[in-house]
């Protein structure tokens, strides 16, 4: 019967476990974790989370059901899985509400251009299009200042040098154009990080990677 009961349980506590883990992927990706875990590590984190949760749960209801003798082991797993559960989840959902408050309410895609890859300029400098489309999720209107961070020296940007406007709940499309001279290019693609920062409130920023092409 011992070992019914211990099979059942393990079925009841693994389903809730994959409920649990199911839902914590869900509000990592809606409170934007996903910033710094990938979309493995967040199914990692969310079942080491889980399994934390539901053994403090369990250690807690057995140190209450436990012999005198057996209640102080109990009561010491109950308090290292309460531990762990905080130090995983708290930090977690801190993080994901900040990111949802200020990173989540600004978006930005950057679409390249493809046809041709890059131009070569009179003055030898090597130049490459891009289209940023911004979605500001805020109920008024921004401005935004723009910057691109590479290792290249020497970088120019052509069409966000004045701060941008982002009108509140619409997409905003810019082209900007970014220069490099050809002596600081020295692959075919380098990597470069655009960031946009709200002027106002700077903790409001939002960064996008993607690459400068060269020949």
């Amino acid at each position: 019967m011992k070992f019914v009961k211990y099979t059942l349980d393990c079925i009841v506590v693994g389903t809730l476990v994959a409920v649990v883990v199911h839902g914590m992927v869900e509000l990592a990706t809606w409170l934007t974790i996903g910033v710094w875990l990938n979309e493995g590590g967040k199914y990692w984190y969310a079942f080491i989370a889980s399994v934390a949760m539901f053994s403090s749960l369990y250690a807690f209801f057995e140190s209450v059901n436990a012999k005198v003798s057996d209640k102080k082991w109990y009561q010491y797993q109950f308090v290292v899985y309460l531990l762990l559960t905080l130090f995983v989840i708290f930090p977690a959902i801190v993080w994901g509400v900040y990111q949802f408050n200020y990173s989540g309410s600004l978006k930005l895609t950057v679409i390249q251009e493809r046809q041709p890859l890059f131009v070569m300029e009179s003055d030898g400098s090597i130049q490459n299009k891009y289209v940023l489309k911004l979605v500001n999720k805020t109920d008024q209107d921004i401005r935004v200042s723009f910057s691109v961070a590479s290792e290249m020296l020497g970088l120019r940007i052509k069409g966000a040098e004045a701060p941008l406007l982002l009108h509140h709940g619409k997409v905003s499309s810019y082209t900007i154009f970014i220069r490099v001279p050809a002596k600081y290019v020295f692959r075919e693609t380098t990597a470069v990080e655009f960031k946009v920062q709200n002027i106002e409130v700077p903790t409001m920023q939002t960064q996008y990677k993607t690459v400068f092409n060269g020949p």
